[in-house]
């Protein structure tokens, strides 16, 4: 009698060990379960902010540079379409063949109509007053990370850029836009040197027939500086008068600014260059 006491007795035992153990269970079974939805949503909005990301990031980048000219006269506007994403893998220690290029199809209209340039406070520059200059003119244009191609344009009159405000783009390409940096516009130039200073970067870039005169009023006007001379010899290297171009490059390296304890200037790798490139062919 005892001994079936004693297994009445562990059975007992055993059973309420059973339901203590599912009722533990069951809200832990549940709570997993009204979980597995939240989780689910979580990755679809990760796979859809990623999805997002790809699209509204651009793969390539604009940067602006103005050049100013006279109140009267045009100013010049140079866009420069790079990839930064290209260029950060580099960084990142990608070789070449491991980096994917970049492909885009253009034309004139990729230029002009999708093109916008905005003033702080101003609003749109009107498009009437912008005109494309020169533009690259492959249609399908790939792009490496040392890849950059050059847009110019010019506005005009310049006195429609009020000195102190920034000057923007922003350049649609089918489904990105690009904005570009933001450039303070610069004064008026008030003196000779200023004014040929600034005719001289116009026309180095759109002209170089023109380059001689502004070149030739810079070295009138500050003879020790460098930088007549460095246009002077620009625009005698492209009349081809490869002799004097190299003396006036050995010029303006004469007179590039030293570095001292206050101030600190880069050496000037591009006149070297030039005047390696033109040593080279004259020996030829």
């Amino acid at each position: 009698m005892k001994k079936n006491i004693l297994i009445l007795g562990m059975v007992a035992a055993l059973a309420a060990v059973i339901i203590v153990f599912t009722v533990l269970k069951k809200p832990s079974e549940e709570k997993g379960t009204d979980l597995e939805p939240v989780e689910k949503k979580a990755a679809a909005e990760k796979v859809a902010a990623e999805k997002k990301d790809q699209i509204e990031v651009p793969p390539l980048n604009i940067s602006l540079e103005l050049i100013p000219g006279q109140a009267h006269d045009k100013s010049l506007v140079v866009l420069r379409l790079f990839s930064r994403k290209l260029q950060q893998q580099r960084l990142d220690g990608k070789k070449s063949d491991e980096i994917s290029p970049i492909s885009l199809t253009a034309d004139e209209n990729t230029w002009t109509a999708g093109i916008a340039f905005f003033l702080t406070g101003g609003g749109q520059v009107d498009k009437e007053r912008i005109s494309l200059l020169r533009a690259p003119k492959d249609k399908e244009m790939r792009f490496s990370p040392s890849t950059v191609f050059q847009i110019f344009y010019e506005i005009s009159p310049t006195s429609l850029l009020t000195p102190g405000k920034q000057l923007s783009a922003a350049l649609h390409l089918d489904p990105y836009t690009l904005e570009s940096n933001r450039v303070t516009i610069p004064p008026l130039a008030d003196n000779e040197f200023e004014r040929a200073l600034r005719a001289a970067r116009i026309a180095s870039l759109t002209d170089p027939s023109q380059l001689l005169d502004a070149a030739e009023t810079l070295i009138q006007e500050q003879p020790e500086s460098y930088l007549g001379y460095w246009y002077q010899a620009r625009a005698l290297e492209y009349r081809k008068d490869y002799e004097a171009a190299l003396e006036s490059y050995n010029a303006a390296l004469k007179r590039y600014p030293p570095s001292s304890e206050t101030e600190h200037y880069e050496p000037p790798v591009y006149i070297v260059r030039k005047i390696t490139q033109l040593r080279k062919q004259l020996s030829r």
